[in-house]
């Protein structure tokens, strides 16, 4: 109910989901980590914006991450595996042939990256599920750099200019809309939590 009260607030899920559309949805999978610690989107809000999509008039639901850690292992403890796929949708785990050179230009750091393509080829519609959770290099991590699970390759040197990067996703992306969750907030220890003491 608080998805579908947040999704009709912004106009009703019609207005930007049509009959026959093919819907990629990116949460954030990033850590091996159960839904309650609060580092990964919540498989409840996950479950349901699926189910609003296909109750649209969907065609497809791909549900997709490039996770830090183990992609099995990640979706499968955090419950983004058995929520996407209880709710209808088809799950992408990247593979190294899932990948694509991307062009984005205006971009400091990725003009020219690997791009998790697979998910994405016939989607005409993307949305983010993000977290809202604490961040120790940029304050707090929300729905631009949510994005950040779509690259490949050595990803891990853009944390050097962390706001550098968050810009340049805002070029990379731009998604029908983002679902900004809050049903778990990790105020501390993020962005991998690790400890119920350190979420609301």
């Amino acid at each position: 109910s608080m998805v579908r009260a947040a999704v009709d607030a912004i106009g009703g899920i019609s207005r930007f989901v049509q009959r026959g559309d093919v819907v990629v949805i990116k949460p954030n999978v990033a850590f091996e980590r159960a839904a309650p610690l609060g580092a990964t989107s919540n498989p409840e809000v996950l479950e349901a914006l699926v189910r609003l999509v296909i109750e649209a008039g969907a065609d497809e639901v791909r549900v997709a991450d490039n996770p830090i850690e183990s992609p099995e292992s990640c979706f499968a403890r955090s419950g983004i595996r058995d929520a996407a796929v209880r709710a209808g949708a088809r799950v992408y785990l990247p593979t190294p042939g899932d990948f694509e050179l991307l062009n984005v230009p205006g971009a400091t750091w990725i003009e020219q990256w690997p791009f998790f393509w697979r998910p994405f080829d016939g989607a005409n519609k993307v949305i983010g599920v993000a977290p809202v959770k604490d961040h120790n290099l940029c304050g707090a991590s929300m729905t631009t750099k949510n994005w950040y699970g779509l690259l490949g390759g050595r990803r891990n040197q853009f944390h050097q200019d962390i706001h550098g990067i968050i810009s340049d996703l805002a070029l990379m992306l731009r998604p029908t809309f983002v679902v900004l969750d809050g049903t778990r907030v990790l105020f501390k220890s993020g962005p991998t939590g690790g400890s119920l003491a350190d979420v609301k």
